[in-house]
């Protein structure tokens, strides 16, 4: 079901890049962004079931992650959005 899910993804990269005609939008960021925003999600989701008086230290620690993953995730696809070259 994973499998199915990256594929899917995948397949929706690639029809926005070739779709997108404007240099603004990036549909690799986008990507990152999504996943950040999932990240975000879980964050808040976890942080339920998290003792009150730890829950404000641990919600910062995992939004700090997330925001880690974004840059990671960013620096490894933002060239693709500014090389025309690889969108083929």
């Amino acid at each position: 079901m994973r499998l199915f899910g990256t594929v899917i993804v995948i397949c929706m990269l690639v029809c926005n890049v070739v779709a997108a005609s404007a240099q603004s939008y990036c549909p690799f960021l986008a990507f990152c962004g999504a996943q950040q925003g999932h990240c975000s999600g879980s964050c808040g989701a976890v942080a339920e079931v998290i003792d009150a008086a730890r829950r404000p230290a641990w919600r910062q620690s995992c939004s700090d992650n997330c925001g880690a993953q974004y840059n990671s995730c960013a620096a490894r696809l933002s060239p693709r959005c500014f090389d025309r070259e690889n969108w083929h």
